[in-house]
């Protein structure tokens, strides 16, 4: 149900966008909490409303408004730190990128204010990771934790409130990642440097970086969308976020859109192209032709709200056919075999440790 709501959600809004929205549906407030809170999209919803792009049911204004009030703040948080990362990065002589939510939420976004963000993604050169790391521990954000994608540090430390993500009193992060590169089924596929070659000295909150051009800052939205499709966790906002980087972009634009697909790995494109495709039928980049033909398949017999965020269990079967090397592979089929408790077990119920690998693996073959 989870899934369905949020894909009821997601339509709405670009139903909104468009101008000609159906009645959303008269859910009681627990229900919209929760399909809200997985989508991402309960402050757009009611800046669109407020616009007059639909009506809110019954019950909804209050919770709706608290949430566009948090949502604000919350940005408007990671608006004030955003100088001060970059600037000491600046200072370091780290030629940062900054890329998703810090550069969306104030440009492609349907209205200010609204985009929810849980981090400010930067993208800094492999051998500028030390670099970067020492020079934000030194300007007083503190290392949360690094793995081979990124390094994590707290945007606004001293916090202890522990509210639900979209409110402006939860953590806040800021992720240092060294190129650019997507999480699949624990192992990455990168971009082989073809997006960061367009990136060129700018600025962003009035402070020097480096930024990617536009055409490449689509295509690295529609690489993370894909990752999240592979993975089957989708969040409505990286939808709106894709459809929108890609209506904003002028002719020559999206001829460099073309270029790029052509350049990238299938699996950072056909992902995402497909779930879009599903949704609007707008200006979008030709899909690459080259993905595999099991992955193919598995995407032509999947419907759209199957990818969406709501813990879904993924088979075997679709891990592997995104694989396309047999280190990826056999990786994927060990973890599958020999999986971390903390996998096995998300909840804390115990259990014994043979019966939860058992089941993990009946559920995966599925």
């Amino acid at each position: 149900m989870l899934a369905d709501d949020q894909q009821s959600l997601l339509t709405w809004v670009l139903d909104a966008l468009d101008g000609e929205p159906p009645p959303l549906p008269p859910w009681p407030v627990a229900r919209l909490q929760a399909a809200g809170m997985a989508s991402g999209l309960t402050a757009l919803i009611g800046a669109l409303a407020e616009q007059g792009r639909g009506m809110l049911p019954a019950g909804w204004a209050e919770y709706v408004a608290e949430q566009q009030g948090q949502v604000a703040a919350r940005q408007g948080r990671f608006d004030e730190v955003l100088p001060t990362v970059l600037a000491a990065l600046h200072s370091a002589g780290i030629a940062a990128i900054p890329v998703k939510g810090a550069v969306i939420a104030s440009t492609w976004w349907p209205v200010a204010g609204t985009r929810p963000m849980s981090d400010i993604d930067l993208i800094v050169a492999p051998g500028d990771r030390r670099g970067a790391r020492d020079a934000l521990v030194a300007a007083g954000f503190p290392l949360h934790g690094s793995r081979a994608a990124e390094d994590v540090f707290i945007a606004w430390p001293g916090d202890t409130v522990t509210t639900c993500g979209e409110s402006a009193g939860h953590p806040g992060k800021i992720e240092v990642h060294p190129g650019i590169a997507q999480n699949f089924h624990h192992y990455l596929v990168d971009d082989s440097g073809v997006l960061t070659a367009s990136a060129a000295v700018g600025e962003l909150a009035g402070v020097s970086c480096r930024r990617l051009d536009n055409a490449a800052l689509a295509m690295h939205v529609l690489a993370h969308l894909s990752a999240g499709v592979v993975r089957a966790e989708v969040r409505p906002t990286n939808v709106v976020d894709a459809l929108c980087s890609f209506a904003a972009l002028d002719p020559a634009a999206r001829d460099r859109c073309e270029q790029l697909v052509a350049r990238l790995d299938a699996r950072l494109v056909d992902p995402g192209l497909w779930l879009l495709g599903h949704y609007r039928s707008n200006w979008l980049p030709g899909t690459t032709g080259r993905l595999g033909r099991g992955a193919t398949r598995q995407l032509a017999a999947t419907a759209p709200e199957s990818v969406l965020r709501a813990g879904r269990r993924l088979s075997v079967r679709w891990r592997l056919s995104f694989a396309v090397s047999w280190s990826q592979r056999a990786r994927l089929v060990g973890r599958a075999l020999v999986p971390p408790r903390d996998d096995l077990d998300p909840s804390g119920a115990g259990g014994s440790l043979l019966v939860l690998h058992a089941d993990r693996i009946r559920r995966s073959l599925l």
